[in-house]
């Protein structure tokens, strides 16, 4: 099953992941130990989640939640190459953030989440690669401390 496939079925099944429900899912459904790399399920689980988001900006059907999602797994994956995930396509996921800024201003100010061509492609890159870091199997303590610092980052508006 492709990537495309696997993501037009989980939103037909999930149509509404939210940034919640992802954190939930990387942080406590499955115990991990502090220093063990997350299971096959909950790396699935995770790239369906931008691979939604991204497959309903695509089609045109992009909702708050998905502009939110977007900056969600923008932020996780900057933050991970920032410890070592990737740090050598930083600038890629840099562009996939501007991208999202500008979309989420866009979507304020027209009310529709309509990407250009050039940020689309921005923002499927920086979701291909944050694919490609999870592949790399973060660990639980990792994952903790990225989403305590997003939380962090967000109280100071440092963050998309």
């Amino acid at each position: 099953m492709t990537p495309h496939a696997i993501t037009k079925a989980i939103g037909q099944i999930w149509p509404c992941i939210t940034a919640e429900d992802i954190e939930r899912r990387m942080l406590g459904e499955i115990v991990l130990t502090a220093d063990e790399g997350m299971g096959r399920d909950q790396i699935t689980d995770l790239s369906l989640f931008g691979h939604s988001a991204l497959q309903a900006l695509e089609r045109g059907q992009a909702t708050d939640i998905d502009v939110n999602n977007l900056a969600v797994i923008t932020n996780v994956a900057m933050m991970l190459c920032e410890i070592g995930y990737g740090v050598e396509v930083i600038d890629t996921m840099i562009a996939g953030q501007k991208a999202v800024v500008s979309l989420q201003a866009r979507h304020k100010r027209t009310g529709r989440a309509v990407a250009t061509g050039p940020e689309l492609i921005a923002i499927r890159e920086a979701i291909e690669l944050h694919d490609q870091q999870l592949d790399m199997a973060p660990t639980a303590r990792e994952m903790r401390l990225i989403m305590n610092e997003l939380r962090r980052r967000m109280a100071a508006g440092q963050v998309l």
